[in-house]
């Protein structure tokens, strides 16, 4: 049985990775990552996916096999915008606590 699925989805690998791509540059990059791609035009790509990767399963997943490929040592490191100070929650202190 052939089913063919098209979904189109806008989003953008900038929002989800630290550096620019563009359509082209993404195609390069994924079909290194043995998923078949094709720019369909400026911002969108179609993007197959074989059965043997399994662990695809979102759009995040294909943004971070664009990562891979373009190598997580040549993106820029950066300070992140926000900021928390984080700490224990109680329950977690009384468990350490208790188990000492």
């Amino acid at each position: 049985m052939n089913k063919n699925f098209k979904r189109k989805k806008k989003i953008g690998f900038n929002k989800y990775l630290f550096y620019r791509v563009d359509a082209p540059t993404a195609a390069t990059l994924l079909n290194r990552m043995s998923l078949r791609t094709k720019v369909i035009d400026a911002d969108t790509l179609r993007v197959e996916i074989p059965v043997t990767r399994a662990d695809i399963l979102h759009f995040c997943d294909i943004a971070e096999d664009c990562a891979v490929a373009y190598g997580f040592n040549n993106i820029r490191k950066t300070v992140p915008k926000t900021s928390c100070i984080g700490n224990q929650v109680r329950r977690k202190k009384r468990v350490c606590f208790l188990l000492q």
